[in-house]
């Protein structure tokens, strides 16, 4: 499911302020997400008292170059904070903000533990939703909770196990194998770092 609202955003010599309350009634929170550069993405998750993820936030501009500055904020948990700068503004501005609450069917089309000769196997085809997005920060936001679900899928299972290899062998995927049809995570291959796992083709050597 998703929810969009946008607004218009007329010229002015001052920076505006907007405030978006989300309403919660079990302890859920929000959050913006920011790159290991401490760079904040006008983009995070929605996540439930157990720090599981329950859905995204975008927040998208019209392209004006160099004319529109937007900053976001998190305040209380629940309040998304919008400052926005508009002294280079000509003409009026749309900004939307898009809330969606994917689940793993929506990032998958399958999803199954196979044996791939001596090796257990998480299979999955990805979907085009996950494949495709209006830019970086919606893919990055993506990625990062297509993983959430899938590990919130398959943690109670046995046979997963070698966590950080296997994101190492999901981020490759995501990466650099878009096109490959069917994705395949194998917790027997050593966790070798995500370089590495790049550099063998999302495929480690097993143990």
């Amino acid at each position: 499911t998703a929810w969009t609202q946008s607004f218009t955003v007329l010229p002015s010599t001052t920076s505006i302020s907007i405030e978006l309350p989300f309403k919660f009634s079990n302890e859920e929170y929000i959050t913006l997400y920011k790159d290991p550069s401490g760079k904040k993405f006008n983009a995070g998750h929605i996540f439930n008292k157990k720090n599981e993820s329950l859905g995204l936030f975008f927040i998208s501009t019209e392209k004006i170059q160099n004319k529109l500055h937007l900053t976001t904020n998190v305040r209380d948990k629940n309040i998304l904070e919008l400052k926005i700068e508009t002294k280079k503004l000509l003409e009026p501005i749309s900004i939307t903000i898009e809330v969606t609450s994917p689940d793993i069917n929506t990032y998958f089309d399958n999803n199954d533990w196979i044996k791939r000769g001596n090796l257990h196997s998480v299979s999955m085809k990805p979907s085009s939703y996950l494949l495709t997005s209006a830019n970086y920060e919606i893919s990055t936001l993506k990625r990062l909770d297509a993983w959430n679900k899938l590990v919130k899928i398959h943690k109670t299972n046995e046979k997963w196990s070698n966590i950080e290899g296997l994101q190492n062998q999901f981020d490759c995927h995501f990466n650099f194998a878009k096109t490959k049809g069917e994705w395949n995570l194998e917790p027997a291959r050593r966790n070798v770092g995500y370089f590495s796992t790049v550099m063998s083709s999302c495929n480690p050597s097993a143990k």
